[in-house]
Parts: C-alpha cells; structure tokens; sequence
C-alpha cells in the first residue's frame, strides 16, 4: 500500500548506484529555480531500511537541490 509520509531529508540515504547521474547543470539550475517559486509538485519516492533511514528510488535531481 502507497502511504504519504513526511521524512526529514537527513533521515534520506542517496541511491549512490542510480543509474542516472545528477549533472549539476542549466536543467539544474532550472529545476531549483521551480521548486523555489512553486514548491516541491512531485514528491521523492523512498523504501523504509532496516533501521530509521530510508533509500532514494526516485527523486535524486530533487533532493540534490535541498
């Protein structure tokens, strides 16, 4: 079952192997930019570890401008 669940950033380990690379480019930049006037529109998706911390699936661009 989905469930929406607010997660503290700190608490969010990035998907060091992901197979998409997060360039630090104008897309980037255009990206924070959106977020800074609109707010985050598409949430990260997560998967819960074993202990308090969860795994990025989805949203590396995202979180790297945070």
């Amino acid at each position: 079952m989905n469930k929406l669940e607010i997660i503290e950033l700190s608490k969010i380990d990035t998907f060091t192997n992901h197979p998409f690379l997060v360039n630090n480019d104008d897309s980037l930049n255009e990206l924070a930019q959106s977020i800074k006037e609109n707010g985050l529109l598409n949430p990260l998706i997560v998967r819960k570890k074993d202990n308090d911390r969860y795994a990025m699936v989805s949203g590396n661009r995202r979180k790297f401008n945070c």
